[in-house]
């Protein structure tokens, strides 16, 4: 399965597209086997020719900082100045359980994170002083000749998320999952707070995730997406628990303010 993926990657840079991006899971192979997405890129560095390598995201929440830094310089070396840094804070409570963090801290843990690694991944020096992140002067070795500027794309669900993305001056990277008033308000949030903090337009648009099966027959096709996809749901719902009752439904997660509230299972 990974090397069939991974051969899709090769496959992409030989057809001439434009990037491939992979993705950070852990704990559930009937959703998604991808582990540090960082280690991917190295291996695809080396099998690809020019296809820009993306990660989808990075979930900052589970790295330390320095740690991510050197992983995102070394493969964006190893690659030619071919990377795009994605980032994201996690929505699996599986997941944070796995890696013993509290959930309720991913929000604090993303913000601080994510300002640190996009300033050091421009200046090479790392130092912060943060209510999470105590990190002493350091510069990072080797790192890569190539500034990130609008290399940096985060992950939005929410308001919280899409304007936090401007806050970095990150890309906004977004799945298609509603109506497309809902996702293009999402956007324009994202466009403005961008506008308004960096006083320039964003120069890349949103990077919108979604699925595509290509079939010269239609039929086929439809027949063998409807079947793939149903069970990649399925995996979907177990994986991120949306069948449970541990989320305490507070207006402040339905709007996408504020952090998340869990409650622990029965």
């Amino acid at each position: 399965m990974i090397h069939e993926g991974l051969g899709l990657a090769v496959l992409a840079d030989e057809l001439g597209c434009d990037s491939v991006w992979v993705r950070e899971h852990y704990t559930n192979d009937a959703y998604s086997v991808s582990g540090d997405p960082t280690q991917l890129l190295a291996y695809l560095s080396a099998r690809t020719r020019r296809i820009k390598l993306g990660t989808a995201g990075i979930i900052l929440p589970w790295w330390d900082p320095l740690r991510a830094v050197h992983n995102i310089s070394m493969a964006d070396i190893l690659s030619g100045c071919r990377c795009l840094v994605g980032l994201g804070r996690g929505l699996a409570p599986r997941e944070y359980a796995a890696f013993r963090i509290d959930m309720n801290e991913s929000r604090a843990r993303f913000d601080e994170a994510a300002a640190m690694i996009v300033e050091t991944l421009e200046t090479g020096v790392l130092e912060y002083d943060g209510e999470i992140f105590k990190q002493p002067r350091v510069e990072v070795h080797p790192a890569s000749p190539r500034s990130f500027r609008d290399r940096i794309f985060s992950i939005a669900v929410s308001p919280a998320s899409a304007l936090a993305a401007a806050d970095l001056g990150a890309m906004l990277m977004m799945f298609v999952r509603q109506d497309a008033g809902s996702d293009a308000r999402l956007i324009r949030l994202w466009r403005e707070r961008f506008e308004e903090k960096h006083h320039r337009e964003p120069p890349n648009p949103p990077v919108m995730l979604d699925f595509t099966y290509c079939r010269e027959d239609p039929h086929v096709a439809e027949k063998v997406a409807r079947r793939h996809l149903t069970q990649h749901f399925k995996g979907l719902i177990d994986h991120y628990s949306w069948d449970g009752d541990q989320w305490a439904v507070r207006r402040d997660v339905l709007t996408g303010v504020g952090r998340h509230s869990l409650r622990p299972r029965a």
